[in-house]
């Protein structure tokens, strides 16, 4: 298998379908999430991309995306007549939304005049400069809610925002609070009320108090802390109405309907987010850590050295006559060797250090010296002559390695420490040209 056998397509940045690559690596999002169409499969999908880098330098981008189509319908078929959810980015631009046509698709390769921003849904200027500071007010304290009445489609509305750092998004919600509490649903406990009880003022605030304004306290409680992702159960009294009792129902059907799929899209996003995080510092080929994630583990090792003294040193390790073995079986035979060897450094560090694949043929050993482990594993290396066998198309194929170590010195940067490993290596390895 050669690396054609994976090949697709080559981007083009003069094509709007390839815009978005090209704009992550301009604006260097290291994570960025995107809602767009999948046209191909007719479905809707939020895509989770991640920038691979070489220290500043970027390679590439990695992502997936989550088939939204279903969670859409949902919202559509759940969602109270009476009020919206929108979803957006950082900017404003519609990213889940009820209404299909409305969401920005591939926002991150538009200019700010194109792009669906969920102020455009509102009916005046003044109702959009004051949902923009609610914004802000909202980045300001994440996961609290901010609220403030605009105009939209006409009327008087409740819109309260909430900004989710974990995904760099909005949430905000429009109630059409007169149609959501309608005083209509009251008339026939205000006629009771004035009929039965005209000669009593006293007598009709209690009844009101206990019947009406009571369970409405409760409800907007529980509204408000539903705002903030916590669902509270209103308890109502004894004497609440019936037409309360049936908001109430239809508000829990609503509320749970809503924090269940906010909580499985919160849940799928960081496990997806979670995965490329991990595929991003592991090596495809052997599965140890490739340059970056090995990187990270020595950074590591250098902050516990630089804190609290642990010393630790580190092994390079290279295989003698490699190319020989490309030139003899292929590189696919040689793509096995290099699995074996990753076995074979696994099980030999076990539990007591860190390995990863530096590049080509080159692996890396970390280890603590004060426990000893960096002692044994240089001491069985020592010890092994030929120690790995591998059968390449029939024939048994003796595997041996060059290797040298360094321990990590008082001031000696990473650099410095790969130096000297990777001379003490050459050396074992050609042992005619020392210096």
């Amino acid at each position: 298998m050669t690396k054609n056998d994976f090949y697709r397509y080559t981007l083009d940045p003069d094509k709007a379908s390839d815009a978005w690559f090209y704009s992550l690596v301009e604006k260097q999002l290291d994570r960025h999430l995107n809602v767009n169409p999948d046209v191909e499969l007719g479905v809707i999908k939020l895509w989770s991309d991640i920038l691979i880098r070489d220290g500043e330098q970027i390679l590439g981008v990695v992502g997936t995306g989550l088939n939204l189509t279903d969670f859409l319908n949902q919202m559509v078929e759940k969602q109270d007549i009476y009020s919206a959810i929108v979803f957006t980015n950082y900017k404003g631009a519609i990213q889940l939304y009820q209404q299909a046509s409305l969401i920005d698709y591939a926002s991150i390769t538009k200019q700010t005049l194109d792009k669906k921003q969920v102020f455009h849904l509102l009916d005046d200027d003044a109702s959009q400069q004051t949902l923009k500071r609610h914004y802000a007010a909202a980045k300001q304290e994440p996961n609290q809610v901010q609220m403030a009445f605009v105009h939209r489609n006409g009327v008087r509305q409740l819109a309260s925002v909430i900004y989710i750092p974990e995904i760099d998004w909005y949430q905000v919600n429009f109630i059409d609070i007169e149609r959501f509490l309608p005083l209509e649903e009251f008339l026939n406990i205000l006629i009771i009320s004035l009929i039965s009880l005209a000669g009593s003022l006293v007598l009709f605030y209690l009844l009101i108090s206990f019947v009406v304004t009571r369970p409405l306290k409760v409800l907007d409680t529980s509204i408000q802390k539903l705002a903030q992702q916590h669902q509270v159960k209103p308890s109502l009294g004894r004497f609440a109405g019936s037409e309360i009792k049936r908001l109430v129902r239809h508000y829990q059907k609503m509320s749970q309907a809503l924090l269940d799929q906010q909580n499985k899209l919160e849940q799928k996003v960081a496990l997806r987010t979670a995965e490329l995080e991990r595929l991003s510092s592991c090596d495809a080929l052997t599965g140890l850590l490739n340059r970056r994630g090995f990187n990270e583990q020595m950074d590591l090792y250098m902050t516990d050295w630089e804190a609290h003294n642990e010393s630790f040193g580190l092994i390079n390790l290279d295989v003698n006559q490699f190319k020989s073995i490309n030139d003899r079986f292929g590189h696919l035979s040689g793509d096995i060797v290099l699995q074996e060897i990753a076995n074979y450094l696994t099980a030999l560090v076990g539990d007591m250090g860190v390995v990863g694949r530096w590049g080509g043929d080159e692996f890396l050993i970390l280890a603590k010296e004060a426990d000893g482990n960096l002692e044994r594993i240089w001491r069985h290396l020592q010890a092994s002559k030929t120690p790995l066998s591998v059968v390449l198309q029939g024939q048994l194929e003796e595997i041996q390695f060059s290797f040298g170590q360094s321990i990590i010195q008082p001031g000696e940067s990473l650099e410095k420490l790969l130096l000297r490993a990777d001379k003490a290596m050459y050396e074992m390895k050609f042992p005619t040209q020392r210096s």
